[in-house]
Protein backbone atom coordinates (compact mmCIF):
# COMPACT_ATOMS: atom_id res chain seq x y z
CA UNK A 1 0.00 0.00 0.00
CA UNK A 2 2.38 2.21 -1.46
CA UNK A 3 2.40 6.19 0.27
CA UNK A 4 4.02 9.32 -0.13
CA UNK A 5 5.90 10.49 3.66
CA UNK A 6 4.29 12.35 5.68
CA UNK A 7 5.09 16.00 6.27
CA UNK A 8 7.33 17.19 9.08
CA UNK A 9 4.81 19.15 11.03
CA UNK A 10 1.28 18.53 9.63
CA UNK A 11 -1.71 19.63 11.47
CA UNK A 12 -3.20 18.13 13.77
CA UNK A 13 -7.01 17.49 14.43
CA UNK A 14 -8.65 17.94 17.75
CA UNK A 15 -9.36 15.69 19.90
CA UNK A 16 -10.05 15.11 23.90
CA UNK A 17 -7.10 14.74 25.94
CA UNK A 18 -5.69 11.53 27.00
CA UNK A 19 -6.21 7.76 25.21
CA UNK A 20 -10.00 6.28 26.09
CA UNK A 21 -9.70 3.24 27.83
CA UNK A 22 -13.34 2.04 26.55
CA UNK A 23 -14.57 1.49 23.51
CA UNK A 24 -17.67 3.60 24.65
CA UNK A 25 -15.23 5.98 25.46
CA UNK A 26 -13.33 5.54 21.69
CA UNK A 27 -16.80 6.22 20.26
CA UNK A 28 -17.81 9.31 22.00
CA UNK A 29 -14.37 11.07 21.28
CA UNK A 30 -14.91 10.56 17.30
CA UNK A 31 -18.86 11.04 17.88
CA UNK A 32 -17.37 14.50 19.39
CA UNK A 33 -14.55 15.06 17.10
CA UNK A 34 -16.13 14.63 13.47
CA UNK A 35 -19.46 16.65 14.27
CA UNK A 36 -18.00 19.11 11.12
CA UNK A 37 -19.01 18.26 7.73
CA UNK A 38 -16.89 18.62 4.21
CA UNK A 39 -13.46 17.33 3.63
CA UNK A 40 -12.11 18.56 7.04
CA UNK A 41 -14.50 15.67 8.33
CA UNK A 42 -11.90 12.69 6.65
CA UNK A 43 -8.88 14.57 8.28
CA UNK A 44 -10.45 14.60 11.90
CA UNK A 45 -11.92 10.91 11.24
CA UNK A 46 -8.32 9.52 10.40
CA UNK A 47 -6.21 11.34 13.34
CA UNK A 48 -9.02 10.44 15.90
CA UNK A 49 -9.04 6.85 15.04
CA UNK A 50 -5.10 6.77 15.36
CA UNK A 51 -5.57 7.90 19.01
CA UNK A 52 -9.05 6.31 19.74
CA UNK A 53 -8.03 2.67 18.69
CA UNK A 54 -4.64 3.43 20.20
CA UNK A 55 -3.28 2.58 16.45
CA UNK A 56 -0.26 4.16 14.30
CA UNK A 57 -1.68 4.82 11.20
CA UNK A 58 -5.46 5.56 9.22
CA UNK A 59 -6.80 6.19 6.27
CA UNK A 60 -10.05 6.82 4.03
CA UNK A 61 -9.88 6.43 0.36
CA UNK A 62 -12.27 7.06 -2.27
CA UNK A 63 -12.44 4.62 -5.52
CA UNK A 64 -10.90 6.77 -8.49
CA UNK A 65 -14.12 7.10 -10.67
CA UNK A 66 -11.82 7.25 -13.89
CA UNK A 67 -10.15 3.92 -12.82
CA UNK A 68 -11.50 1.50 -10.50
CA UNK A 69 -8.15 -0.24 -9.22
CA UNK A 70 -6.78 2.98 -7.90
CA UNK A 71 -7.53 5.08 -4.67
CA UNK A 72 -7.29 8.04 -3.79
CA UNK A 73 -6.51 8.42 -0.52
CA UNK A 74 -8.81 11.74 1.11
CA UNK A 75 -6.73 11.56 4.32
CA UNK A 76 -4.14 9.49 6.71
CA UNK A 77 -2.69 9.81 9.73
CA UNK A 78 0.37 8.54 11.01
CA UNK A 79 1.06 8.63 14.83
CA UNK A 80 -1.89 10.94 15.27
CA UNK A 81 -0.89 13.44 12.70
CA UNK A 82 -2.26 14.19 8.88
CA UNK A 83 -0.05 13.20 5.97
CA UNK A 84 0.33 13.79 2.37
CA UNK A 85 -2.70 13.14 0.38
CA UNK A 86 -2.19 10.17 -2.67
CA UNK A 87 -2.84 8.13 -5.06
CA UNK A 88 -1.97 4.35 -5.54
CA UNK A 89 -2.84 0.74 -7.23
CA UNK A 90 -5.25 -1.41 -5.33
CA UNK A 91 -3.72 -4.53 -6.93
CA UNK A 92 -1.30 -6.55 -4.13
CA UNK A 93 -2.96 -4.37 -1.37
CA UNK A 94 -5.83 -5.63 1.27
CA UNK A 95 -7.68 -2.61 0.43
CA UNK A 96 -8.73 -4.64 -2.71
CA UNK A 97 -10.18 -7.13 -1.13
CA UNK A 98 -12.22 -4.72 1.05
CA UNK A 99 -13.40 -2.81 -2.33
CA UNK A 100 -14.18 -6.04 -4.44
CA UNK A 101 -15.44 -8.21 -1.51
CA UNK A 102 -17.47 -5.30 -0.10
CA UNK A 103 -16.79 -6.53 3.87
CA UNK A 104 -14.72 -5.92 6.68
CA UNK A 105 -10.83 -7.43 6.42
CA UNK A 106 -8.84 -7.98 9.20
CA UNK A 107 -5.13 -9.96 9.35
CA UNK A 108 -4.37 -9.50 12.80
CA UNK A 109 -0.67 -10.08 11.89
CA UNK A 110 2.08 -10.61 9.56
CA UNK A 111 -0.27 -8.47 6.82
CA UNK A 112 2.92 -7.05 5.19
CA UNK A 113 3.94 -11.10 5.24
CA UNK A 114 0.45 -11.70 3.05
CA UNK A 115 0.75 -8.48 1.10
CA UNK A 116 4.43 -7.33 -0.07
CA UNK A 117 3.62 -3.97 -0.53
CA UNK A 118 6.26 -1.53 -0.06
CA UNK A 119 4.39 0.89 1.51
CA UNK A 120 3.20 -1.77 4.22
CA UNK A 121 6.76 -2.56 4.69
CA UNK A 122 8.35 0.64 4.87
CA UNK A 123 5.67 1.39 7.87
CA UNK A 124 6.73 -1.91 9.50
CA UNK A 125 2.82 -2.90 9.22
CA UNK A 126 1.72 -6.15 11.35
CA UNK A 127 -2.09 -5.74 12.29
CA UNK A 128 -4.71 -4.18 9.15
CA UNK A 129 -8.42 -3.48 9.76
CA UNK A 130 -10.53 -2.23 6.62
CA UNK A 131 -14.74 -1.90 5.77
CA UNK A 132 -15.37 -0.73 2.45
CA UNK A 133 -17.30 2.68 2.16
CA UNK A 134 -21.10 2.30 0.74
CA UNK A 135 -23.08 4.58 -1.11
CA UNK A 136 -26.68 4.49 -0.84
CA UNK A 137 -27.28 2.34 -4.23
CA UNK A 138 -24.85 -0.09 -2.73
CA UNK A 139 -21.98 1.02 -4.86
CA UNK A 140 -18.19 0.54 -3.12
CA UNK A 141 -17.16 3.92 -3.72
CA UNK A 142 -13.88 3.68 -0.62
CA UNK A 143 -11.91 2.10 1.93
CA UNK A 144 -11.68 3.09 5.70
CA UNK A 145 -8.26 1.61 6.89
CA UNK A 146 -6.31 1.47 9.97
CA UNK A 147 -2.82 -0.43 10.43
CA UNK A 148 -0.34 -0.68 13.30
CA UNK A 149 2.90 -1.96 13.92
CA UNK A 150 1.47 -4.93 16.83
CA UNK A 151 -1.75 -6.44 17.47
CA UNK A 152 -4.80 -4.43 17.60
CA UNK A 153 -6.73 -3.55 20.95
CA UNK A 154 -9.93 -5.81 20.40
CA UNK A 155 -11.34 -4.44 23.87
CA UNK A 156 -11.57 -1.29 21.91
CA UNK A 157 -14.25 -2.95 19.23
CA UNK A 158 -12.31 -1.63 16.07
CA UNK A 159 -14.42 -3.23 13.78
CA UNK A 160 -17.69 -1.92 15.24
CA UNK A 161 -15.96 1.38 15.27
CA UNK A 162 -14.91 1.22 11.72
CA UNK A 163 -17.86 0.29 10.48
CA UNK A 164 -20.03 3.25 12.15
CA UNK A 165 -17.97 5.73 10.87
CA UNK A 166 -17.59 3.87 7.53
CA UNK A 167 -21.26 4.67 7.08
CA UNK A 168 -20.71 7.93 8.13
CA UNK A 169 -18.01 8.67 5.79
CA UNK A 170 -19.81 6.83 3.09
CA UNK A 171 -22.50 9.71 3.37
CA UNK A 172 -19.98 12.53 3.48
CA UNK A 173 -18.34 11.50 0.66
CA UNK A 174 -21.84 11.02 -1.26
CA UNK A 175 -22.59 14.22 -0.16
CA UNK A 176 -19.38 15.69 -1.59
CA UNK A 177 -19.81 14.07 -4.80
CA UNK A 178 -23.18 15.33 -5.29
CA UNK A 179 -22.25 18.65 -4.58
CA UNK A 180 -19.01 18.53 -6.80
CA UNK A 181 -21.62 17.20 -9.67
CA UNK A 182 -23.87 20.14 -8.92
CA UNK A 183 -21.06 22.54 -9.17
CA UNK A 184 -19.71 20.98 -12.86
CA UNK A 185 -23.35 20.95 -13.99
CA UNK A 186 -24.01 24.72 -12.58
CA UNK A 187 -20.56 25.49 -14.57
CA UNK A 188 -22.12 24.12 -17.62
CA UNK A 189 -25.07 25.70 -17.26
CA UNK A 190 -23.44 29.13 -16.59
CA UNK A 191 -20.88 28.72 -19.67
CA UNK A 192 -23.62 27.79 -21.88
CA UNK A 193 -25.62 31.28 -20.99
CA UNK A 194 -22.14 32.94 -21.44
CA UNK A 195 -21.82 31.08 -24.96
CA UNK A 196 -25.29 32.13 -25.96
CA UNK A 197 -25.65 35.56 -24.56
CA UNK A 198 -28.72 34.77 -22.11
CA UNK A 199 -29.51 34.88 -18.50
CA UNK A 200 -32.17 33.39 -16.47
CA UNK A 201 -33.86 35.35 -14.32
CA UNK A 202 -36.42 34.40 -10.87
CA UNK A 203 -39.02 37.38 -10.00
CA UNK A 204 -41.10 37.11 -7.13
CA UNK A 205 -43.98 39.45 -8.36
CA UNK A 206 -45.56 39.53 -4.75
CA UNK A 207 -42.07 40.75 -2.93
CA UNK A 208 -41.41 42.68 -5.88
CA UNK A 209 -37.45 41.11 -6.22
CA UNK A 210 -35.81 39.69 -8.52
CA UNK A 211 -32.61 36.83 -8.72
CA UNK A 212 -30.51 36.88 -12.14
CA UNK A 213 -28.25 34.76 -13.17
CA UNK A 214 -24.61 36.04 -13.48
CA UNK A 215 -23.86 38.24 -17.05
CA UNK A 216 -27.37 40.19 -16.25
CA UNK A 217 -25.50 43.41 -15.81
CA UNK A 218 -23.41 42.52 -18.25
CA UNK A 219 -26.16 42.09 -21.02
CA UNK A 220 -27.73 45.28 -19.90
CA UNK A 221 -25.08 47.00 -20.78
CA UNK A 222 -25.06 47.88 -16.83
CA UNK A 223 -22.79 47.41 -13.90
CA UNK A 224 -23.58 45.15 -10.75
CA UNK A 225 -23.79 48.58 -8.88
CA UNK A 226 -26.06 50.05 -11.14
CA UNK A 227 -28.84 47.25 -11.99
CA UNK A 228 -30.28 45.45 -8.58
CA UNK A 229 -32.82 43.44 -10.68
CA UNK A 230 -36.08 44.91 -10.10
CA UNK A 231 -38.80 45.71 -12.96
CA UNK A 232 -37.94 49.67 -12.28
CA UNK A 233 -33.96 49.36 -13.21
CA UNK A 234 -34.94 46.87 -16.39
CA UNK A 235 -37.13 49.51 -17.38
CA UNK A 236 -34.68 52.34 -16.94
CA UNK A 237 -32.42 50.03 -19.33
CA UNK A 238 -35.30 50.11 -21.99
CA UNK A 239 -35.27 52.35 -25.06
CA UNK A 240 -37.99 54.75 -24.15
CA UNK A 241 -40.19 53.44 -27.38
CA UNK A 242 -40.14 50.32 -25.68
CA UNK A 243 -41.44 50.91 -22.08
CA UNK A 244 -44.65 51.24 -22.89
CA UNK A 245 -45.01 47.48 -23.79
CA UNK A 246 -43.05 46.42 -21.11
CA UNK A 247 -45.15 48.43 -18.55
CA UNK A 248 -48.30 46.38 -20.05
CA UNK A 249 -46.55 43.34 -20.03
CA UNK A 250 -45.60 43.66 -16.52
CA UNK A 251 -49.24 44.42 -15.57
CA UNK A 252 -50.85 41.63 -17.68
CA UNK A 253 -48.51 39.15 -16.32
CA UNK A 254 -49.15 40.73 -12.50
CA UNK A 255 -52.74 40.82 -13.16
CA UNK A 256 -52.83 37.09 -14.35
CA UNK A 257 -53.63 37.37 -17.72
CA UNK A 258 -50.91 36.48 -19.61
CA UNK A 259 -49.11 33.47 -18.26
CA UNK A 260 -46.08 32.81 -20.22
CA UNK A 261 -44.07 35.50 -21.78
CA UNK A 262 -42.35 35.93 -25.15
CA UNK A 263 -41.40 39.31 -25.31
CA UNK A 264 -38.86 41.25 -27.46
CA UNK A 265 -37.33 45.00 -26.84
CA UNK A 266 -34.69 47.39 -26.54
CA UNK A 267 -32.27 48.55 -24.19
CA UNK A 268 -30.29 51.84 -24.52
CA UNK A 269 -26.14 51.10 -24.08
CA UNK A 270 -23.68 53.62 -23.84
CA UNK A 271 -23.04 55.53 -26.43
CA UNK A 272 -25.96 55.74 -28.27
CA UNK A 273 -25.59 52.20 -28.97
CA UNK A 274 -29.25 49.81 -28.94
CA UNK A 275 -29.35 45.84 -27.91
CA UNK A 276 -32.09 43.75 -28.83
CA UNK A 277 -33.11 41.24 -25.93
CA UNK A 278 -35.88 38.28 -25.96
CA UNK A 279 -37.42 37.63 -22.84
CA UNK A 280 -39.39 34.31 -22.77
CA UNK A 281 -40.81 32.29 -19.10
CA UNK A 282 -43.57 31.36 -17.56
CA UNK A 283 -45.90 32.97 -14.72
CA UNK A 284 -46.90 31.18 -11.70
CA UNK A 285 -50.31 32.26 -10.00
CA UNK A 286 -51.77 32.41 -6.64
CA UNK A 287 -55.19 30.68 -5.39
CA UNK A 288 -56.70 34.52 -6.55
CA UNK A 289 -55.25 34.09 -10.14
CA UNK A 290 -53.07 37.11 -10.09
CA UNK A 291 -49.53 35.95 -10.94
CA UNK A 292 -46.58 35.35 -8.18
CA UNK A 293 -43.48 34.50 -9.29
CA UNK A 294 -42.01 34.62 -13.08
CA UNK A 295 -39.15 32.94 -14.13
CA UNK A 296 -37.31 32.70 -17.57
CA UNK A 297 -34.48 32.89 -19.92
CA UNK A 298 -33.40 36.37 -21.66
CA UNK A 299 -31.58 36.09 -24.54
CA UNK A 300 -29.34 39.10 -26.71
CA UNK A 301 -31.24 38.66 -30.48
CA UNK A 302 -29.54 41.55 -31.56
CA UNK A 303 -27.38 39.42 -34.49
CA UNK A 304 -30.43 37.59 -35.24
CA UNK A 305 -32.58 40.63 -35.45
CA UNK A 306 -29.83 42.01 -38.14
CA UNK A 307 -30.03 39.12 -39.94
CA UNK A 308 -33.69 39.04 -40.40
CA UNK A 309 -33.82 41.97 -41.20
CA UNK A 310 -31.16 42.15 -44.00
CA UNK A 311 -32.80 38.62 -45.08
CA UNK A 312 -36.37 40.87 -45.32
CA UNK A 313 -34.98 43.76 -46.61
CA UNK A 314 -33.48 41.48 -49.39
CA UNK A 315 -36.15 39.72 -50.26
CA UNK A 316 -38.35 43.24 -50.44
CA UNK A 317 -35.25 44.46 -53.05
CA UNK A 318 -35.96 41.45 -54.89
CA UNK A 319 -40.11 41.84 -55.08
CA UNK A 320 -39.68 45.63 -56.24
CA UNK A 321 -37.03 44.51 -58.91
CA UNK A 322 -39.41 42.26 -60.10
CA UNK A 323 -41.70 44.57 -60.20
CA UNK A 324 -40.09 47.06 -61.34
CA UNK A 325 -38.63 45.30 -64.36
CA UNK A 326 -41.85 44.82 -65.53
CA UNK A 327 -43.27 48.30 -65.67
CA UNK A 328 -39.96 49.20 -67.04
CA UNK A 329 -40.44 46.87 -70.13
CA UNK A 330 -43.42 48.94 -71.02
CA UNK A 331 -42.36 51.93 -70.12
CA UNK A 332 -38.98 51.45 -71.77
CA UNK A 333 -41.72 50.61 -74.89
CA UNK A 334 -43.34 53.74 -74.96
CA UNK A 335 -40.11 55.70 -74.57
CA UNK A 336 -38.88 53.98 -77.81
CA UNK A 337 -41.80 55.16 -79.74
CA UNK A 338 -41.42 58.86 -78.30
CA UNK A 339 -37.54 58.93 -79.29
CA UNK A 340 -37.88 57.47 -82.62
CA UNK A 341 -40.77 59.61 -83.61
CA UNK A 342 -39.03 62.49 -82.23
CA UNK A 343 -35.74 61.63 -84.48
CA UNK A 344 -37.67 61.30 -87.88
CA UNK A 345 -38.97 64.82 -87.08
CA UNK A 346 -36.02 65.90 -86.24
CA UNK A 347 -34.34 64.57 -89.37
CA UNK A 348 -37.36 65.67 -91.63
CA UNK A 349 -37.22 69.18 -90.12
CA UNK A 350 -34.50 71.95 -91.59
CA UNK A 351 -32.79 73.32 -89.03
CA UNK A 352 -33.95 76.97 -89.76
CA UNK A 353 -37.25 75.17 -88.85
CA UNK A 354 -39.19 76.96 -86.29
CA UNK A 355 -40.91 73.68 -84.83
CA UNK A 356 -37.02 72.01 -84.43
CA UNK A 357 -37.09 74.07 -81.10
CA UNK A 358 -40.05 71.75 -80.28
CA UNK A 359 -39.01 68.56 -81.30
CA UNK A 360 -35.31 68.40 -79.52
CA UNK A 361 -36.77 69.10 -76.29
CA UNK A 362 -39.52 66.05 -76.38
CA UNK A 363 -35.79 63.62 -77.46
CA UNK A 364 -34.33 64.89 -74.52
CA UNK A 365 -37.29 64.38 -72.40
CA UNK A 366 -37.35 60.78 -73.52
CA UNK A 367 -33.54 60.37 -72.75
CA UNK A 368 -34.26 61.35 -69.62
CA UNK A 369 -37.11 58.81 -69.20
CA UNK A 370 -34.97 55.82 -70.15
CA UNK A 371 -32.31 57.09 -67.53
CA UNK A 372 -34.95 57.24 -64.82
CA UNK A 373 -35.85 53.87 -65.38
CA UNK A 374 -33.08 52.43 -65.21
CA UNK A 375 -32.68 54.08 -61.54
CA UNK A 376 -35.81 52.81 -60.55
CA UNK A 377 -34.59 49.07 -61.42
CA UNK A 378 -32.21 49.52 -59.18
CA UNK A 379 -33.86 51.87 -56.28
CA UNK A 380 -35.64 50.45 -53.25
CA UNK A 381 -36.21 51.97 -49.76
CA UNK A 382 -35.87 50.79 -46.61
CA UNK A 383 -39.48 50.72 -45.03
CA UNK A 384 -40.32 50.51 -40.89
CA UNK A 385 -42.56 47.40 -40.09
CA UNK A 386 -45.84 49.30 -39.17
CA UNK A 387 -49.22 46.55 -38.18
CA UNK A 388 -52.68 47.69 -38.59
CA UNK A 389 -55.95 46.94 -39.23
CA UNK A 390 -56.39 45.94 -42.96
CA UNK A 391 -59.26 44.53 -45.11
CA UNK A 392 -57.65 41.90 -46.72
CA UNK A 393 -59.65 41.91 -50.06
CA UNK A 394 -59.30 45.29 -50.41
CA UNK A 395 -55.48 45.03 -50.56
CA UNK A 396 -55.38 41.29 -52.81
CA UNK A 397 -57.75 43.76 -55.40
CA UNK A 398 -55.15 46.57 -55.44
CA UNK A 399 -52.35 43.98 -55.58
CA UNK A 400 -53.95 42.32 -58.29
CA UNK A 401 -53.11 45.26 -61.08
CA UNK A 402 -49.29 44.89 -60.38
CA UNK A 403 -49.00 41.00 -60.20
CA UNK A 404 -50.58 40.99 -63.62
CA UNK A 405 -48.07 42.60 -64.93
CA UNK A 406 -45.36 40.75 -62.53
CA UNK A 407 -46.32 37.28 -63.90
CA UNK A 408 -46.48 38.46 -67.35
CA UNK A 409 -49.34 37.40 -70.68
CA UNK A 410 -48.86 33.56 -70.06
CA UNK A 411 -50.60 34.27 -66.31
CA UNK A 412 -54.18 34.18 -66.18
CA UNK A 413 -54.49 35.85 -62.47
CA UNK A 414 -57.86 35.15 -61.34
CA UNK A 415 -59.24 36.90 -58.04
CA UNK A 416 -61.75 35.65 -55.55
CA UNK A 417 -62.66 37.60 -52.97
CA UNK A 418 -65.71 37.65 -50.76
CA UNK A 419 -67.48 40.75 -49.62
CA UNK A 420 -67.39 41.75 -46.47
CA UNK A 421 -64.40 40.16 -45.61
CA UNK A 422 -62.98 40.59 -41.58
CA UNK A 423 -59.88 42.74 -41.14
CA UNK A 424 -56.96 41.04 -40.20
CA UNK A 425 -53.73 43.34 -38.30
CA UNK A 426 -50.79 43.02 -40.15
CA UNK A 427 -48.32 45.10 -41.97
CA UNK A 428 -49.66 45.82 -45.45
CA UNK A 429 -46.14 45.93 -47.01
CA UNK A 430 -45.65 42.43 -45.41
CA UNK A 431 -48.99 41.00 -46.63
CA UNK A 432 -48.04 42.30 -50.18
CA UNK A 433 -44.00 40.66 -49.80
CA UNK A 434 -45.88 37.04 -48.91
CA UNK A 435 -48.14 37.36 -51.96
CA UNK A 436 -46.29 38.18 -54.50
CA UNK A 437 -43.62 35.58 -53.01
CA UNK A 438 -46.44 33.03 -53.34
CA UNK A 439 -47.68 34.53 -57.22
CA UNK A 440 -44.10 34.65 -57.95
CA UNK A 441 -43.56 31.20 -57.16
CA UNK A 442 -46.71 29.87 -58.68
CA UNK A 443 -45.25 31.12 -61.94
CA UNK A 444 -42.16 29.82 -62.02
CA UNK A 445 -44.06 26.60 -61.69
CA UNK A 446 -46.23 27.09 -64.58
CA UNK A 447 -43.22 27.83 -67.21
CA UNK A 448 -46.02 27.40 -70.21
CA UNK A 449 -48.63 29.36 -68.28
CA UNK A 450 -51.70 28.45 -66.52
CA UNK A 451 -54.17 29.82 -64.10
CA UNK A 452 -53.42 31.18 -60.77
CA UNK A 453 -56.38 32.04 -57.93
CA UNK A 454 -56.37 34.27 -55.07
CA UNK A 455 -59.13 33.48 -53.10
CA UNK A 456 -60.33 35.24 -49.86
CA UNK A 457 -62.92 34.28 -47.45
CA UNK A 458 -63.83 34.20 -43.62
CA UNK A 459 -64.09 31.30 -41.73
CA UNK A 460 -65.14 29.44 -38.39
CA UNK A 461 -62.20 27.30 -37.11
CA UNK A 462 -63.85 24.59 -34.74
CA UNK A 463 -61.48 23.18 -32.12
CA UNK A 464 -60.27 20.03 -33.99
CA UNK A 465 -59.25 22.40 -37.18
CA UNK A 466 -57.71 25.26 -35.36
CA UNK A 467 -55.86 22.38 -33.33
CA UNK A 468 -54.62 20.99 -36.46
CA UNK A 469 -53.35 24.88 -37.67
CA UNK A 470 -51.89 25.40 -34.36
CA UNK A 471 -54.28 28.09 -33.86
CA UNK A 472 -57.23 29.42 -31.01
CA UNK A 473 -60.51 28.17 -32.48
CA UNK A 474 -62.90 31.16 -33.60
CA UNK A 475 -62.89 33.55 -36.63
CA UNK A 476 -60.19 33.67 -39.30
CA UNK A 477 -59.94 34.59 -42.49
CA UNK A 478 -58.29 32.68 -45.11
CA UNK A 479 -56.05 33.81 -47.68
CA UNK A 480 -55.69 31.09 -50.71
CA UNK A 481 -53.32 31.37 -53.58
CA UNK A 482 -53.59 28.11 -56.13
CA UNK A 483 -51.69 27.56 -58.95
CA UNK A 484 -52.30 24.61 -62.05
CA UNK A 485 -48.47 23.62 -62.45
CA UNK A 486 -46.41 20.51 -61.57
CA UNK A 487 -47.26 20.27 -57.85
CA UNK A 488 -44.98 18.23 -55.46
CA UNK A 489 -44.98 14.92 -53.70
CA UNK A 490 -44.94 14.79 -50.16
CA UNK A 491 -41.92 15.05 -48.99
CA UNK A 492 -41.07 17.99 -51.08
CA UNK A 493 -44.32 19.36 -49.31
CA UNK A 494 -43.22 19.04 -45.91
CA UNK A 495 -39.85 20.93 -46.44
CA UNK A 496 -41.36 23.82 -48.72
CA UNK A 497 -40.91 26.08 -45.23
CA UNK A 498 -37.65 24.93 -44.68
CA UNK A 499 -34.60 27.56 -44.91
CA UNK A 500 -32.29 27.12 -47.56
CA UNK A 501 -34.69 24.78 -49.54
CA UNK A 502 -35.67 25.05 -53.05
CA UNK A 503 -36.42 22.68 -55.76
CA UNK A 504 -35.13 25.41 -58.27
CA UNK A 505 -31.66 25.47 -59.73
CA UNK A 506 -28.93 27.13 -57.77
CA UNK A 507 -29.06 30.20 -60.24
CA UNK A 508 -32.66 30.09 -59.89
CA UNK A 509 -33.48 30.39 -55.53
CA UNK A 510 -32.20 30.59 -52.51
CA UNK A 511 -34.42 28.93 -50.18
CA UNK A 512 -35.26 31.48 -48.41
CA UNK A 513 -38.63 33.05 -49.89
CA UNK A 514 -41.37 30.76 -48.14
CA UNK A 515 -39.61 30.56 -44.97
CA UNK A 516 -39.75 33.99 -45.14
CA UNK A 517 -43.47 34.05 -45.58
CA UNK A 518 -44.26 31.03 -43.19
CA UNK A 519 -42.17 33.76 -40.70
CA UNK A 520 -44.34 36.77 -41.29
CA UNK A 521 -47.16 35.22 -41.02
CA UNK A 522 -46.43 33.40 -37.80
CA UNK A 523 -45.50 36.85 -36.40
CA UNK A 524 -49.10 37.96 -36.70
CA UNK A 525 -50.60 35.37 -35.22
CA UNK A 526 -51.57 33.09 -38.40
CA UNK A 527 -50.23 30.28 -39.99
CA UNK A 528 -49.71 29.38 -43.70
CA UNK A 529 -50.05 25.99 -45.22
CA UNK A 530 -49.49 23.94 -48.22
CA UNK A 531 -51.11 21.53 -50.16
CA UNK A 532 -50.00 19.71 -53.52
CA UNK A 533 -50.31 16.99 -55.49
CA UNK A 534 -48.23 15.95 -58.29
CA UNK A 535 -49.19 16.91 -61.58
CA UNK A 536 -52.79 18.77 -60.06
CA UNK A 537 -50.62 22.09 -58.73
CA UNK A 538 -50.62 23.58 -55.36
CA UNK A 539 -52.30 25.11 -53.05
CA UNK A 540 -50.96 27.55 -50.17
CA UNK A 541 -53.72 29.07 -47.29
CA UNK A 542 -52.57 31.71 -45.37
CA UNK A 543 -54.80 31.62 -42.05
CA UNK A 544 -54.83 35.05 -40.33
CA UNK A 545 -56.84 36.16 -36.92
CA UNK A 546 -60.11 38.50 -37.13
CA UNK A 547 -58.85 41.46 -35.50
CA UNK A 548 -61.29 44.54 -34.16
Amino acid sequence: MSAAPPPESPPTAPCPPGEPSTSLEALRALVEATAITGERFFDTLVVNLTRSLGVRHALVGEVDSADPERLKVLAVAWDGKLGARYTYDLAGTPCQGVVRAGELAYYPSGVAQLFPDEGLIRRGAEAFMGVPLVAPDGARIGALVVLHDGPIDERKEPAAILRIFAGRAAAELTALRGEALARERDNMLRYALHAARMVTFDVDLVRRVGAWSDGAAELLGRTEATFDGSFPALLDCTVPEDRARLVEANDAIRAGRMTRVDLSFRIALPGGRERWLQARGTVATGPDGRGVRLSGVMADVTERRRLEEQLQQSLKLDAIGRLAGGIAHDFNNLLTVIRSYGQLAEEALDERHPARELVTPICEAADRGAALTRQLLAFARRQVIQPRLVDPCELVAALGRLLRRLLGDSVDLQLDLAVGAWPVRIDPGQLEQVLVNLAVNARDAMPAGGTLVIAAQNAVLGPDEAAERLLRPGEHVLVRVRDGGAGMDEATARRAFEPFFTTKGPDHGTGLGLATCHGIVAEHGGTLTVESVPGRGTRFVMTLPRRT
